[in-house]
């Protein structure tokens, strides 16, 4: 059924950054959203129904699949593929090599981290699930930059507002998620509190910023460069979560390469452009 959920989960917004590239945003934000429903409702009610776990997972899978094959269907229409690795990885590369590496993190980072007891597990694991999901929401920070971008929309003094207003909403929920449920959890709220403390100093302090500056230099600066800043920041991510032999490891290797790595991105900006008067950012000078 995990397997499943991730591919369809890859599907769905496959086709709706498509539709976002075309403006048709209530149609992207009402196929998310129906895609979300119906995984929610196909595992509860048929839960309720049946407790027999193959049926219920075969319900939702083949309900997720038809859902996916006909937005499918209606969003992609005859084409011809056209497919050059070395343009794709262009746009892209970041991103593939980042999530290399974060595989490696969760894998070998949290199991130092679970290491050192019970407690340290519960809370760790308790914190990622009130804010795991905020951050993939954070995450289309930068897909709303690109789509800006590529149609030369992209205002930097607009998009760093709109972002420190949707991060201080996540980090909201983030609180309220937090406070509701942690007794349920009967997790150590000190241990807690310190892993929220370092994922809300990165969310805060790095992730609108840093999210805005990765996707305009990706595009509009130098993509071999943002690369090789990019990896910079998740080698360091990934060498000190493994290293460091602390339950607090991944969290450090989180906070410490985004402080690194974010002043590189703001020299190349500064460097090489300036803002206008009216928000949007200009080159210096020709390259």
């Amino acid at each position: 059924m995990s397997m499943g959920q991730i591919f369809f989960s890859f599907v769905i917004p496959m086709l709706t950054e498509k539709m976002y590239f075309k403006d048709k945003n209530l149609k992207a934000n009402l196929c998310k959203v129906g895609f979300i429903v119906l995984s929610l409702l196909t595992v509860v009610i048929t839960a309720l129904i049946t407790k027999n776990q193959i049926i219920i997972v075969l319900v939702n899978l083949i309900s997720l699949f038809v859902y996916c094959a006909v937005w499918f269907g209606y969003t992609i229409k005859k084409f011809k593929f056209d497919f050059t690795i070395l343009k794709n990885f262009k746009y892209e590369s970041s991103d593939i090599l980042s999530q290399t590496l974060m595989f490696i993190i969760y894998l070998i980072g949290y199991r130092r981290a679970f290491s050192f007891g019970a407690e340290y597990v519960v809370a760790l694991n308790f914190v990622n699930l009130v804010i795991d999901p905020q951050w993939d929401a954070l995450g289309e920070i930068k897909t709303i930059a690109k789509i800006d971008i590529s149609n030369s929309e992209y205002n930097y003094r607009k998009a760093l507002k709109n972002s420190c207003i949707v991060n201080m909403f996540y980090m909201g929920t983030s609180l309220i998620l937090f406070f509701s449920l942690f007794k349920a959890y009967h997790v150590v709220l000190t241990l807690c509190l310190i892993y929220l403390a370092f994922q809300f100093f990165d969310m805060f302090v790095l992730s609108f910023v840093y999210s805005n500056l990765k996707a305009f230099m990706q595009l509009e600066f130098s993509p071999t460069r943002c690369t090789i800043i990019n990896l910079l920041n998740h080698v360091i991510r990934t060498i000190l979560s493994i290293a460091i032999l602390h339950p607090f490891n991944t969290n450090i290797g989180q906070v410490v390469c985004g402080t690194v790595t974010l002043p590189i991105l703001l020299y190349f900006r500064f460097k090489y452009f300036k803002l206008n008067p009216d928000g949007v950012l200009v080159p210096k000078r020709k390259k």
